[in-house]
């Protein structure tokens, strides 16, 4: 069970209205004139600048096939979006005897925002373009690893350029916008994409439609996602949990297994022969399912994605790919290409079984806290018990075997 697509599907169905029956009778037209009226008031006393924001909406632009009765309008017109700045770090005296919480992208939970690491003063306020948070406002994180990653405020706070703020004008609950824009985590990560770190600016996020039914009906919405994720919250937990046992009884299995076993022993480098990676390393990592190549990692994630170049695709299967730095590893028997020079490609010697080495290695328990390359400098120094290809084969359809079982639980 795949918990993170069970979350987007949650939120796909509330936006296309499939997640509560539309059957209410709130007037969405007067969500519109709420905050329509306190935004034309702001511009009209000159307390906040027009953007410039594109008042038609075309069907392409329509992010879910939501009920007809639910207005379309752009992100901007909501509300009063603004991002922050970051105080100059050498100067101490925008940090001394801080008061004022000043939050940095990577405390967004995409929950609410219930404390801050660190503050400023009233100095740093008024010299380097803070922008005040409210509580209430719907923060969203605009740059690098955190983008799209959402916070509510529940206190006055300010916070770094990275991220963008709401203060919604009226007639949109906090908590609906904040789901829409969950909604979209892989829409703005898309825009953001091209540069060398994905960002997303203040004018995308501004000109970004949003579906917008009865203030009744947002509550109605937001309490039965509210109840439906609190469900899965705990799915997760039980998931979490099974996934450990079964990752120790997987490693004590393989371990009974293989490390008791009486024959000749020799360096495992001896047995696998490594190749640098660097000559099938992708150009791009614009990655797309619909194309042909995985790209690999030996890391928990494994396929980053899917890649279109043909050229330098490794062939030579099937091999060990190794993690130098985290000595994690996979077997590979499909054809393929790497991100990154952070691994070895273990090609196994003639006459024997690469799965039985594979296993191995499968097996063993290593500190790999310390930064360096381990291959070279431990795992392949490793010495390994080696029996004839025939038992090699029998030991791994025993381990295959067991596998199997455990995956059942």
């Amino acid at each position: 069970m795949n918990i993170l697509k069970l979350r987007k599907k949650i939120l796909q169905m509330a936006f296309s209205g499939q997640l509560l029956s539309n059957d209410e009778n709130g007037n969405c037209l007067q969500v519109k004139e709420k905050y329509d009226k306190v935004r034309n008031d702001l511009l009209k006393n000159k307390t906040i600048k027009k953007d410039k924001i594109d008042d038609v909406i075309s069907d392409d632009e329509k992010l879910f096939q939501c009920p007809k009765n639910w207005i379309w309008d752009r992100l901007g017109n909501i509300g009063n979006w603004g991002a922050g700045a970051t105080p100059l770090r050498s100067n101490k005296e925008y940090y001394l005897d801080g008061s004022i919480p000043w939050l940095k992208t990577g405390e967004l939970t995409d929950g609410y925002v219930a404390n801050v690491e660190e503050k400023i003063n009233e100095k740093a306020l008024k010299e380097c373009s803070l922008k005040i948070v409210n509580p209430g406002d719907v923060m969203i994180a605009m740059y690098g690893a955190t983008i799209g990653k959402l916070g509510i405020a529940t206190f006055k706070l300010t916070t770094n350029q990275a991220c963008c703020s709401c203060n919604i004008y009226g007639g949109v609950e906090s908590k609906y916008l904040f789901y829409y824009l969950m909604a979209l985590k892989d829409y703005f990560t898309k825009s953001g994409m091209g540069g060398a770190q994905p960002n997303i600016s203040r004018e995308i996020i501004i000109n970004t439609p949003i579906c917008i039914p009865s203030v009744e009906y947002q509550k109605k919405l937001c309490n039965k996602i509210d109840d439906i994720f609190l469900m899965i919250d705990e799915l997760e937990k039980g998931k979490n949990k099974i996934d450990i046992i079964k990752d120790k009884m997987r490693k004590k299995s393989i371990s009974e297994v293989i490390l008791n076993l009486d024959y000749e022993l020799q360096p495992l480098g001896d047995i696998l022969i490594y190749e640098q990676p660097t000559k099938y390393i992708v150009s791009s990592t614009k990655y797309n399912e619909a194309y042909e190549t995985p790209v690999l990692t030996a890391g928990k994630s494994f396929i980053l994605g899917y890649t279109n170049e043909k050229n330098d695709i490794f062939k030579d299967i099937p091999v060990i790919i190794f993690d130098d730095f985290t000595t994690d590893s996979k077997y590979v028997d499909f054809d393929f290409k790497v991100k990154s020079s952070a691994m070895k490609i273990l090609h196994c010697k003639e006459g024997m079984n690469i799965k039985y080495y594979y296993y191995f290695l499968q097996s063993l328990n290593v500190n790999a806290s310390t930064h360096k390359r381990y291959w070279i400098s431990e795992f392949s120094k490793m010495m390994v018990s080696v029996p004839p290809k025939e038992i090699q084969d029998k030991i791994v359809k025993k381990i295959e075997n067991i596998l199997e079982l455990v995956e059942q639980i």
